[in-house]
């Protein structure tokens, strides 16, 4: 086992007036799994989870009785990985709620195992890829759902196409109650002290161009991603803790890998909407409602969600006395947003990838009509790389603070990892940027001249006639469209067809 590392030390920026919540050693000292177990011992009053209850109450759960249902968990995958023989990876399939999504994952850890948490949006194709990838030793899938349909389909064709992968077998994952249970006779796992440059933790590309690829985390990773709240522009802590809805932060930057080392490091209070099995899908009424209730502070979200919210004045009211919405997975209609902001809500892009985690700070700077743009945390160290078109690509170099997960390139003789976007600077602020679009969906015409189509798709993806539509033209010398109708009709009738064009065009 590698000696225990002495990090330098980090930013004094939050929890700095809690009076429940005591920051633990974060020098490297303790890996994610051991923070848990060190609050069991220290914070008692501090929250953790906070969801509706019965008769307009809050039900809030502490750190006791999370760390108790982390061990109960652990315990539960400890036996069902015994069959497992050399595997240690745990796949987690699931639409479970925030709660037990978030304790299973810890529970992993806490039990020695590495969890791979994988989109329940994965066709059986890419199950079945991922799990010849990474060996899986046992798979966690909801209960009695759709998604155990796909995953026989995924083990079916393992045994089709990867001959030689072992099939793992799979169990449902536990309901809220079964590891919430308050059992007087409970007792602590034995401590568990994981190499820090050992495999902690897989999550797996978009998968937008081809199958998804594994992507994975160290435990010393796992660790510098607790870190992120050190480098926020404002304190996380306003009193005790700020309450960030969990939701729909799931849909997004893995939310749930997010929270996990978050909450150990730094307090952080997720809410949600009250635990029930089978999980109820994230919808914009259903997180603002639990919102709402919880009187959450900080809500993570897609930029769907505002979207809708922008359209009842008692949600954007509601939104403008609260610390901010942060979105990222996409782009915000810039209209929206500017009319959300000057009604006083405050929006944050939250930039990150895959490849290398949450690039800008979590809270950063009250930013006003230049919500679109974004600065990079001083977490990490990075590099712009101009294309020459007027956009940039962003390289992340390690620091002590912040390792990237993917490395494909190299700044100044060192490694880096070289962001698949592209971004424009702000006119007048150094160091801010908005993204621009992906490398990969610049379309080259056969004149040379380069068109972004992703303002152009996003334009007319707000027709309320169109549920999606597709820029291409690659090589040629106009651009062409395909278009997916909201109601369908029949193409081949030219009065129908016109009809559609000229509602859309």
């Amino acid at each position: 086992m590698s000696p225990r590392l002495s990090l330098p030390p980090l930013p004094k920026t939050q929890a700095l007036t809690s009076s429940t919540f005591k920051i633990p050693p974060l020098d490297g000292s303790l890996s994610v799994p051991e923070l848990y177990d060190w609050h069991y011992c220290h914070q008692t009053e501090h929250p953790v989870f906070v969801f509706p209850g019965e008769n307009d109450q809050q039900t809030i759960i502490r750190w006791p009785e999370l760390v108790r249902a982390i061990h109960t968990g652990a315990r539960i995958v400890r036996g069902l990985m015994k069959p497992a023989g050399n595997s240690s990876v745990v796949a987690i399939f699931t639409t479970s709620e925030t709660f037990t999504y978030f304790t299973m994952i810890a529970a992993t850890f806490r039990a020695g195992f590495v969890p791979f948490l994988i989109s329940h949006r994965n066709s059986a194709e890419a199950l079945a890829f991922l799990f010849a990838e990474t060996h899986i030793g046992h798979v966690l899938v909801d209960r009695g759902t759709e998604l155990q349909e796909v995953l026989r389909g995924a083990l079916r064709l393992m045994q089709q196409t990867y001959p030689r992968a072992k099939i793992p077998p799979y169990s449902e994952v536990p309901l809220f109650e079964e590891l919430f249970r308050n059992e007087d006779s409970f007792r602590l796992l034995p401590p568990y002290r994981p190499d820090m440059d050992t495999l902690a933790m897989i999550l797996h590309s978009s998968g937008s161009t081809a199958y998804p690829k594994a992507i994975r985390w160290t435990h010393m990773q796992m660790l510098q991603l607790g870190f992120v709240p050190c480098y926020a522009n404002v304190p996380w802590h306003r009193n005790d803790a700020n309450r960030v809805d969990g939701t729909s932060f799931v849909l997004v930057l893995d939310g749930p890998l997010t929270d996990v080392p978050a909450q150990a490091s730094m307090g952080i209070v997720i809410t949600a909407a009250a635990p029930k099995s089978p999980g109820i899908p994230p919808t914009p009424n259903n997180v603002i409602a639990s919102a709402q209730a919880t009187s959450t502070d900080i809500i993570f979200c897609v930029p769907m969600y505002i979207e809708t919210w922008s359209h009842d004045p008692r949600t954007v009211d509601f939104l403008s006395n609260i610390d901010g919405l942060l979105f990222c997975g996409a782009l915000l209609n810039k209209d929206i947003g500017d009319m959300m902001t000057q009604k006083g809500v405050s929006i944050f892009n939250l930039y990150g990838c895959a490849e290398a985690g949450i690039i800008s700070p979590i809270i950063p700077r009250d930013s006003g009509l230049d919500w679109e743009y974004f600065t990079v945390s001083n977490q990490m160290g990075w590099k712009l790389i101009p294309n020459g078109l007027g956009q940039n690509r962003l390289a992340i170099v390690p620091t002590p603070y912040h390792t990237p997960l993917v490395v494909n390139g190299t700044v100044d003789g060192k490694d880096a990892t070289f962001t698949d976007d592209l971004f424009i600077a702000h006119p007048t602020k150094r160091g801010y940027f908005k993204l621009f679009g992906r490398i990969d969906d610049q379309i080259e015409h056969a004149t040379g001249e380069i068109t972004n189509p992703v303002p152009i798709e996003n334009l007319l993806n707000q027709d309320p006639h169109i549920r999606a539509s597709v820029i291409f033209g690659r090589g040629q010398f106009n651009l062409g469209v395909t278009v997916d109708p909201t109601q369908s009709f029949d193409p081949h009738d030219a009065k129908q067809l016109a009809e559609f064009r000229d509602a859309i065009w």
